[in-house]
C-alpha cells in the first residue's frame, strides 16, 4: 500500500485480480510442505491445500492470485479487509502524523476495541498498512487443518505492563531451546 494513501484513515486496498497474470517466484528456502511461505517475507502466500482449508476465511477478505512456483500450486493473497479497530486511549502508538492517528511508526502496546473485532478473522489495521492480523478463529482453523509454516505472534490482549515484544522474544527463545534439544 503506497504510504501517501494511508494519510486518510479511510484508505482501501486496490483489487488486483482483473489485471493479475501468473507471476513466477523463486523457490528460496520453501519446502513443499509449507502452506504459508510468503513472498519476500511480506506478501502472504498460501498453498492450494491451505486455500481449500481456509476458503471460508480467505475468500471474503481478499483475493487469491495464482503464482508460478516450482514446488507446487501457490497463491499470493491480496488482503482487502481494513479495520479501524485500534483503541488509541489505551494503546502505546507513535504516529507518523499524530494529529491524524493514521500511519504508525511503532506500536509498543496494541489495544483494540473488542466490539470492532467481531466478525473479523484476517485483516489489516489502518495504522500498519503492510501488516496482517488474524483472530483466534483463524489460528484455530490453521491448527484444525494441521497447516504448516505459520508463525503467529500474539500482540493482544496482555495485562498492563506486559510487552508483546518481550513475550514474543521469550517465545522465540523457548522455541530455539526446544529445537536445540531435538538435535
Amino acid at each position: 500500500v503506497p504510504m501517501d494513501t494511508v494519510e486518510n484513515r479511510n484508505w482501501k486496498v486496490d483489487r488486483l485480480a482483473e489485471q493479475w497474470t501468473d507471476r513466477p517466484v523463486l523457490e528460496g528456502k520453501v519446502r513443499i510442505t509449507n502452506d504459508f511461505p510468503c513472498i519476500n517475507l511480506m506478501i502472504p502466500a498460501f498453498s492450494k491445500r491451505a486455500c481449500v482449508a481456509l476458503a471460508r476465511i480467505l475468500e471474503p477478505n481478499g483475493e487469491l492470485l495464482p503464482i508460478q512456483a516450482p514446488i507446487g500450486e501457490y497463491f499470493a493473497y491480496n488482503l482487502l479487509t481494513v479495520a479501524d479497530v485500534m483503541d488509541y486511549e489505551r494503546a502505546a502508538v507513535e504516529f507518523f502524523r499524530p494529529e491524524l492517528r493514521s500511519r504508525a511508526l511503532s506500536i509498543d502496546r496494541f489495544e483494540f476495541h473488542e466490539d470492532r473485532l467481531q466478525g473479523l478473522t484476517i485483516f489489516r489495521i489502518v495504522q500498519l498498512p503492510n501488516s496482517q492480523f488474524v483472530t483466534q478463529e483463524f489460528v484455530d482453523a490453521v491448527k484444525q487443518y494441521e497447516l504448516n509454516g505459520f508463525d503467529f505472534i500474539k500482540v493482544w490482549p496482555f495485562p498492563e505492563g506486559v510487552s508483546w515484544k518481550a513475550e514474543d522474544k521469550e517465545r522465540r527463545r523457548a522455541m530455539q531451546k526446544l529445537k536445540s534439544r531435538k538435535r
